[in-house]
């Protein structure tokens, strides 16, 4: 069990420049507080089932601007706003472990949902 804060931000765009200039980009940046839980069972020599549950609430900025210059009236429009998305993430699959001196290497199969 645990939690964590995480910042993300994501901000692509697409810029065409010929004759006519057209300018896009959408994007967002936001912490989230995460809190996850893991439980296992060992089944076979060095492998266990386990199952891996993560739920956090991304608060972003989010922010869209998009700019046209095709003809003489220019068009431009940016709309920002704040937002929260929720987001909840399963696990479940077998681990192998192998330890290697001070070290132990692990190995999942997962599917996730």
């Amino acid at each position: 069990m645990g939690w964590r804060v995480t910042y993300s931000s994501f901000d692509p765009s697409t810029t065409i420049d010929d004759t006519d200039t057209l300018e896009a980009n959408h994007g967002f940046d936001g912490a989230d507080p995460t809190l996850w839980l893991e439980a296992s069972c060992p089944t076979f020599k060095c492998v266990r089932l386990f199952m891996n549950g993560r739920t956090s609430q991304l608060f972003e900025r989010e922010s869209t601007f998009f700019a046209e210059e095709a003809t003489a009236d220019d068009t431009n429009v940016r709309v920002r706003h704040y937002s929260m998305l929720p987001i909840t993430e399963l696990q479940v699959g077998f681990d192998w472990q192998r330890s290697l001196g001070n070290a132990v290497l692990s190995v999942r199969a997962v599917t996730k949902g």
